[in-house]
């Protein structure tokens, strides 16, 4: 497979008068991406469920004539970037198959039958600060829908605990640029802030 341009990879070219070579380089393309930009959960998968999970990610990008990939429009998102987070969302489905994510509320730590009891617990017991990081978390994913797609787009990859110097690979830019997105990150973080703070949360007394 040639060297990959992550804003256009090559094998987008054959999905016409190449499928078998455009599904081949894309596999190589998924396999060498989450080695080199792995999403934080793929981490989690053991080697076997990696290979499974690649698997999957694959059909479900070339399936039906390639319906996945003919999706994908050059209007200024690389298509690493937005492939990646097609791959998130696979491994996702990945991991929730494999029982190590039990629902929404895991990204805080909780267990299902905790719960209805955190709803119930005294304000200073451990589920019941639980109960409203929850809720802090509703209020963050409210005000993320209200920035540009892009800030989204460094927020997500910042979350992920990439660096800069890694966004740009995944983005698909030349490794000067590093300054520039550490910068456009620091601008969507205070963005984020301030509209947490209209809100009424405070992002230093949350982060205390």
């Amino acid at each position: 497979m040639e060297k990959e341009n992550l804003e256009w990879p090559s094998f987008l070219n054959y999905l016409e008068k190449d499928p078998k070579r455009a599904a081949s380089d894309f596999y190589i393309f998924v396999s060498t991406f989450l080695k080199t930009c792995p999403p934080r959960q793929f981490k989690s998968l053991n080697y076997d469920e990696k290979k499974d999970c690649i698997q999957e990610i694959v059909v479900h990008c070339i399936e039906n004539d390639f319906r996945v990939l003919r999706s994908y429009k050059n209007v200024g998102k690389p298509f690493a970037a937005w492939f990646y987070f097609i791959a998130r969302n696979k491994i996702l489905d990945c991991i929730r198959k494999s029982g190590k994510e039990e629902s929404f509320e895991t990204e805080l730590g909780w267990n299902k039958s905790e719960l209805e009891a955190a709803r119930s617990s005294n304000p200073g017991d451990s589920l019941s600060i639980k109960f409203e990081q929850g809720k802090t978390l509703e209020v963050v994913r409210t005000c993320l829908a209200l920035i540009d797609e892009k800030c989204r787009l460094l927020l997500k990859l910042a979350a992920e605990e990439y660096l800069p110097r890694e966004m740009v690979k995944i983005l698909g830019l030349p490794d000067a640029q590093a300054k520039k997105i550490s910068n456009d990150l620091g601008y969507c973080r205070k963005k984020l802030a301030n509209l947490l703070y209209e809100k009424g949360f405070n992002i230093e007394e949350i982060l205390k």
